[in-house]
C-alpha cells in the first residue's frame, strides 16, 4: 500500500485536499502529531467547515480507514484540516479493484451429518480462495 506523510494546516486555505480518483479502493488517514489531546485532524468530503464539522481524527497515531468493500466512499474528494498548524499525516492508498475468487468446494458426505429430508437442497458450501486485502 502505498504511503506518504504530508503537513496539513489549520485553515482552510492550508488544508490538504484529497483529490478524487476512481481507481482508490482503500483511504487510510492517520495523524502523527504527537502532542495528546489537543492536536487533532478534522476529515470532510465537504469543503467549508471543514473543522467544524468534519470527522475528528486524535493525534498520536489515531486513524480513519475508508474501504471500498464495506460501502465506503475513498474515491472521493477529502479534505483535511489540523487544529495544529504543519500537523504530521500519514495517506495511505490502495488502489484498483480487490481480487476475490471464490470456487466451489466438492460436496463429500459426512459421518456426522444426519441424512436430510429429500425436500431441502443442500446449501452450497464455498471457500474464499484469495482476497487482495490482507
Amino acid at each position: 500500500m502505498p504511503t506518504r506523510v504530508i503537513a496539513v494546516g489549520n485553515t482552510e486555505a492550508t488544508g490538504v485536499t484529497i483529490d478524487a480518483d476512481p481507481q482508490r479502493t482503500v483511504l487510510v488517514v492517520q495523524n502523527l502529531d504527537t502532542v495528546a489531546g489537543t492536536d487533532y485532524l478534522y476529515m470532510s468530503d465537504e469543503r467549508g467547515q471543514v473543522a467544524a464539522t468534519g470527522v475528528q481524527i486524535a493525534p498520536v497515531g489515531g486513524s480513519l480507514t475508508l474501504r471500498r468493500t464495506h460501502g465506503e466512499e475513498p474515491e472521493k474528494t477529502w479534505y483535511l484540516v489540523a487544529a495544529t498548524a504543519a500537523c504530521p499525516v500519514r495517506l495511505m492508498t490502495l488502489m484498483g479493484e480487490p481480487a476475490i475468487v471464490v470456487e466451489r468446494k466438492k460436496e463429500e458426505p459426512s459421518p456426522q451429518e444426519p441424512e436430510r429430508p429429500r425436500d431441502a437442497p443442500r446449501m452450497p458450501k464455498i471457500r474464499v480462495k484469495e482476497t487482495g486485502y490482507l
